[in-house]
């Protein structure tokens, strides 16, 4: 944080209005997949991969044993630990390789509330050409306070 006096501040973005993370189902993690993903509780409200709806994906993430640490690291980890939402709009699984990665860290996390709360997660797909995925991630804090944004460019592998 640059600690200037009368430093600009605005956030144009808005959290979504979704059902709370005790009312949506969580998305097994048991069985084939990557190993990381058990590490994670992800509720899915939108976004189901290779159904071919819209390159967007919403839900709540919880680390299942994230220690006691909530710093840049936890939110990079919060905010990679989901399926490129590119997956939504293609009929089967492809692999996908990050090869463009940037993360904006918007707030302290060590400022969370709610240690253990659930964060939501919001992401976008608008552009897909000549074998590449764009996609922008959005982190928020359960009380809509948000966290970080992430901008990825991944490769869809023939």
């Amino acid at each position: 944080a640059r600690a200037a006096g009368g430093a600009p501040s605005w956030c144009e973005l808005t959290a979504p209005a979704v059902p709370a993370w005790a009312d949506v189902a969580p998305v097994p993690t048991a069985g084939p997949g990557p190993e990381f993903a058990r590490h994670f509780e992800y509720r899915l409200i939108a976004g189901v991969p290779t159904s071919g709806a819209t390159g967007e994906a919403l839900g709540w993430i919880r680390a299942r044993a994230p220690g006691p640490a909530r710093d840049a690291a936890y939110l990079a980890a919060m905010i990679d630990a989901w399926w490129p939402c590119a997956l939504n709009r293609l009929p089967a699984f492809r692999p996908m390789a990050t090869i463009a990665f940037t993360l904006e860290l918007i707030a302290d996390a060590a400022a969370i509330a709610d240690r253990d709360a659930p964060l939501l997660y919001r992401a976008r797909s608008p552009v897909c050409a000549d074998g590449y995925a764009r996609e922008t991630r959005e982190l928020w804090s359960a009380d809509g306070a948000l966290l970080a944004i992430n901008h990825q460019t991944f490769a869809i592998i023939q």
